[in-house]
């Protein structure tokens, strides 16, 4: 991936997503190769200076949003800071709130937040601490139809504006056409690699031929 790309990543069940994922961001350790991101091969580095490293250079957006139930949506937005033993930035965390449209949620907790809105706390927390990549995986599979396109937007206009990389993994065609590149992974190879046609029956079709493809 080049800085700054948005790439989304498709495949079944089983093909070996969720596995790239975790090597990318150094929770799984490769069994041949490097794993290099953004100039740093985290394939190399000790458990110790991984999570260093994970914290301060990557952000992460999941299909649940994993948020502290008892923490405030800007207390879950600063937590990166407080485990790198940091001062958290209120005004920081507050302009991506802002920029992210919950601005005016501050103070609530999870349980007082829509999915949505959980799923906006989740993106201001992967980018509080100026990550050179955002892993995000699934991260509309829990929402309705109307939200998820809400998300993906956002996500496309988090890119623009941020200048991070995005791995997206999904299902979804819809979600994928976001991304200005997507790859299909089929039993833990890629198949194939292409500029998003930004529409879902396209994307549709390619997946389906090349998955029948022995």
């Amino acid at each position: 991936m080049a800085k700054g790309e948005f790439v989304a990543l498709m495949g079944p069940s089983g093909s070996g997503k969720s596995t790239f994922l975790n090597i990318v961001a150094g929770l799984t350790v490769p069994d041949a190769g490097d794993v290099i991101v953004a100039g740093t091969n985290v394939s190399r580095l000790s458990d110790s200076r991984s999570t260093v490293f994970r914290r301060r250079n990557i952000g992460f957006v999941f299909q649940s949003h994993n948020l502290v139930e008892s923490f405030t949506a800007e207390e879950n937005v600063v937590l990166g800071a407080r485990l790198d033993l940091q001062k958290p930035d209120t005004k920081r965390a507050h302009e991506l709130m802002e920029a992210l449209g919950i601005g005016d949620k501050h103070e609530r907790r999870p349980d007082e937040l829509s999915g949505g809105e959980r799923q906006r706390v989740a993106i201001a927390r992967a980018l509080y601490m100026q990550p050179k990549l955002i892993l995000a995986d699934e991260p509309t599979g829990n929402l309705d139809m109307e939200t998820s396109q809400q998300i993906c937007s956002l996500l496309e206009a988090v890119n623009k504006r941020y200048g991070c990389a995005i791995l997206l993994v999904t299902h979804d065609p819809i979600v994928a056409k976001t991304a200005g590149r997507i790859c299909f992974l089929k039993d833990g190879c890629l198949v194939d690699t292409f500029a998003s046609p930004r529409d879902p029956a396209i994307i549709t079709q390619r997946y389906v031929e090349k998955m029948q493809e022995r």
